[in-house]
């Protein structure tokens, strides 16, 4: 309930904030890394696959651009065997929904024209449209484990706040189509806590750790008004 009360406020900012802002669209193979004290063969969640939907505006002198998101990340299935019995198959895999806030910086063109698309600006392509960004997000992680004992799986919710960092580059493909190739780093900023190796016979060993999804991934920005 808080996570829809979350998005349903960014959504009423978003569409307040700018009339001239746009639609965007990110898609990306993540590898979501782990460091957990107790199962350290068990290394992250790969592959993983990252969508996003933003929404886009800016500040008028500068080439601060903000990209409110609504993404989602799916893992692909993790499989190891229990560490109190080697013949029980455990499986895990996550889902996180998240309302992040991506802030990009242009910081070799900063005081330049930010009319963008790069394609309808004059100069050179990586001085107009490289940038930095900084994203800060609210995440509700979602983990899923089963066992070859029991049928069936067992999902739990964990709410957890993330940072990170990043970079790309604009490419213009019209005055309305800009494509954005880009890598990030992000990091939860508390860990999540799980039961990787169930047991009834002994007592419930919970291990935890930070996620750190390492990202590469393409932006798609679309807008139907020529600057």
């Amino acid at each position: 309930m808080r996570f829809i009360k979350i998005t349903s406020l960014l959504i009423f900012f978003c569409l307040s904030a700018n009339v001239n802002a746009q639609i965007g669209l990110a898609l990306g193979y993540s590898n979501v890394g782990t460091n957990f004290e107790f199962d350290e063969d068990f290394t992250g969640f790969a592959p993983s696959y990252v969508v996003g939907l933003d929404y886009w505006f800016r500040l008028k002198n500068q080439r601060v651009e903000f990209y409110p998101q609504l993404s989602y990340l799916i893992s692909g299935k993790e499989k190891y065997n229990s560490s109190f019995d080697t013949g029980v198959e455990m499986e895990q895999s996550i889902t996180m929904p998240a309302i992040k806030m991506n802030v990009r910086f242009y910081p070799m063109d900063f005081k330049g024209d930010c009319n963008c698309p790069t394609f309808s600006k004059q100069g050179d392509t990586f001085q107009k449209g490289f940038f930095v960004f900084a994203s800060a997000g609210y995440n509700l992680l979602q983990k899923t484990s089963k066992n070859s004992l029991i049928s069936g799986s067992e999902t739990v919710s964990q709410s957890l706040f993330s940072y990170g960092i990043g970079a790309g580059i604009d490419i213009g493909l019209s005055d309305f189509v800009t494509i954005s190739p880009f890598v990030s780093y992000e990091r939860t900023a508390s860990k999540g806590v799980w039961d990787l190796n169930p047991c009834d016979l002994c007592d419930k060993v919970l291990d935890e750790s930070f996620l750190t999804p390492l990202t590469v991934g393409v932006h798609t920005e679309f807008r139907w008004k020529k600057y």
